[in-house]
């Protein structure tokens, strides 16, 4: 069990962090990560009663803050097209947020995560939905220091996946 006020904080700072990405404000989501943050995506291996089983190699994105600020970088560029063209809406949508572990000032977090992508000149729509494990530090502010996505679907069914989920 966490303090209830803690729960709290860590439900709005990942509620906080789905509006920052949502409104493409990488460079502030940069920032809620700690130095040492690792981002990790896979997907689902298809095993009877496995919920949340993955191998280690196997991962569509692997990542630290370094990689991902460079994306960002990259991004922001002048000759980064993605977000000066991009007709993409994003809406990003966490719930279930379970407290799984919690020692001294860090503590684990699993959610749920449901990824809307609407193309606005095509009118289509795609979802990308999954499960989440976080790692987050609660000295002062709180940092996220490690995520693992599992995504449902062995899958994507949209392209160019330059956002975090």
């Amino acid at each position: 069990m966490v303090d209830p006020q803690v729960y709290i904080n860590l439900c709005e700072f990942l509620y906080h962090e789905a509006e920052i990405l949502d409104n493409e404000m990488y460079r502030e989501w940069l920032e809620m990560l700690g130095d040492d943050f690792e981002y990790l995506i896979t997907y689902v291996q298809p095993e009877k009663g496995a919920k949340l089983k993955y191998t280690e190699d196997s991962f569509l994105m692997k990542a630290n803050k370094q990689k991902l600020s460079e994306m960002v970088k990259r991004l922001y560029h002048p000759s980064g097209w993605a977000l000066q063209d991009s007709l993409s809406r994003f809406r990003r949508i966490v719930g279930n947020v379970r407290v799984k572990e919690a020692l001294n000032n860090t503590v684990r977090v699993r959610s749920n995560i449901a990824l809307f992508r609407i193309e606005m000149n095509e009118g289509s729509q795609s979802v990308i939905t999954g499960e989440r494990e976080d790692l987050l530090s609660l000295s002062g502010e709180i940092r996220l220091r490690k995520r693992v996505v599992v995504l449902d679907s062995p899958s994507l069914l949209t392209y160019n996946l330059y956002f975090p989920i």
